[in-house]
């Protein structure tokens, strides 16, 4: 099959899908991730439930998306991400609209359900893989500006939360699936799932017509076959422990994205906005993190900068539980932003870099069936500890010490050689 050739654009198509995998994060970062914490006292008020049970929702999703992942991964090969996305949309304005009218805790659980699922088909694991196929060398510059626009939405977070408490939950959440809905599926139309059939080679490069000879063409089938099948990485002591490493970083991250509000409402008696605001400070520092972790990540061993972040969200975490003032909690808010934002392209990447485009996808989903644990596990853990002793404190400290072990596995992850295999 010849590749088609075309005129080398001024910009390489592969950063208009970086532009779409920034948009994207931004919309599920400020309506979904950073916002269930505005949400959170509302809706246990509106439904007269314990903490517990509000924070489990946000559990059920990270249920949801863990073992949606390896499935999710076949799907986006047989599918195609752009189909995937647009079943995405659907679900996901659908699910936030549905949310909106739900009359009980039961069917707030069913809604939120639903709008996770359209989240995950349209979201992350979807748009990761596309940009690990358009990008080699440049991969985690591709990664971190992709998703700096989870660190933008959180500074918009203070605007839903102001929604919250002048129009109520219900208005907001049914704009909100009306606004998820056009712009997901007008992200799905830009998606490709790689550059060759467009006559192009991953970071830029064209393909030119002195590139078509048979040694060349075997060359670049090479390249996008290469890596692990998924039954070579699960039996890989190197993918076990960037999952392990994974979740423990998220039982600290899901703890404070679901209880960091709260917590400062409680302990400090701060306003609802007020409180919602220190999730600015995060998400500021979260963005310049992925801005210098998408530069590093290129340039030094990845698995030594997880590491460095793992100490920070342990420093970050201890000083939330024991802040009785604005200032401190501001400061540790800042280390914990750092820490998630240069670590975050950091995961996808030392993936990509270990295991090889081919089965990129499939090989993510099967991780995250490991690192959903931490998402759910943290937020649920942290609640039950403050409905039975009337302090997120406890949980606080409890979860803060378990990103070292989360260290110790990163320095322990050394890059796998490629498996040898019959010829």
């Amino acid at each position: 099959m010849e590749i088609p050739q075309r005129k080398q654009p001024k910009v390489f198509y592969g950063w208009w899908l970086v532009l779409g995998a920034f948009v994207s994060q931004f919309t599920q970062a400020l309506l979904v991730f950073h916002s269930f914490g505005a949400y959170f006292e509302i809706l246990r008020k509106e439904f007269n439930a314990s903490r517990g049970a509000v924070a489990g929702v946000f559990a059920l999703t990270r249920l949801e998306s863990g073992l949606l992942g390896p499935f999710q991964g076949w799907l986006i090969m047989k599918l195609g991400p752009k189909n995937l996305a647009r079943i995405g949309a659907v679900l996901f304005g659908g699910g936030f609209i549905a949310l909106s009218q739900a009359p009980s805790l039961t069917a707030y659980y069913a809604a939120y359900f639903i709008v996770s699922v359209g989240a995950s088909l349209s979201g992350f694991l979807t748009i990761q893989t596309v940009l690990a196929n358009w990008f080699l060398k440049r991969r985690s510059l591709a990664f971190s500006l992709g998703q700096a626009g989870m660190g933008l939405g959180g500074l918009f977070v203070p605007v839903i939360a102001w929604s919250l408490s002048t129009y109520g939950w219900r208005p907001t959440a049914f704009y909100s699936g009306i606004l998820v809905f056009v712009v997901t599926m007008l992200l799905a139309q830009i998606l490709r799932l790689s550059p060759e059939p467009y006559g192009y080679l991953p970071d830029g490069a064209a393909i030119t017509p002195a590139d078509e000879t048979d040694a060349a063409r075997a060359s670049q089938r090479a390249a996008a076959n290469d890596g692990f099948t998924v039954k070579e990485a699960l039996r890989n002591r190197s993918f076990w422990l960037i999952s392990f490493g994974h979740a423990m970083a998220l039982f600290v991250v899901s703890a404070i994205a679901v209880n960091l509000v709260p917590h400062l409402q409680e302990q400090q008696g701060l306003s609802l906005v007020k409180a919602s605001s220190i999730l600015v400070f995060i998400t500021v520092s979260a963005m310049v993190g992925q801005l210098t972790g998408g530069v590093i990540g290129d340039r030094f061993e990845k698995r030594y900068i997880a590491a460095g972040c793992m100490v920070a969200h342990t420093i970050g975490m201890m000083t939330i539980a024991f802040s009785t003032t604005l200032l401190p909690v501001t400061i540790a808010g800042v280390i914990h932003g750092l820490a998630w934002g240069t670590r975050m392209p950091i995961m996808s990447a030392i993936r990509a870099d270990y295991f090889g485009r081919k089965n990129f996808a499939t090989i993510m989903g099967y991780s995250s069936m490991v690192v959903m644990f931490g998402q759910i596990l943290g937020p649920i853990f942290t609640s039950v500890m403050a409905d039975k002793f009337g302090t997120y404190q406890i949980g606080f400290v409890s979860l803060g010490m378990l990103p070292l072990l989360g260290a110790v596995a990163f320095l322990a992850a050394v890059k796998p050689s490629m498996p040898k295999r019959a010829t």
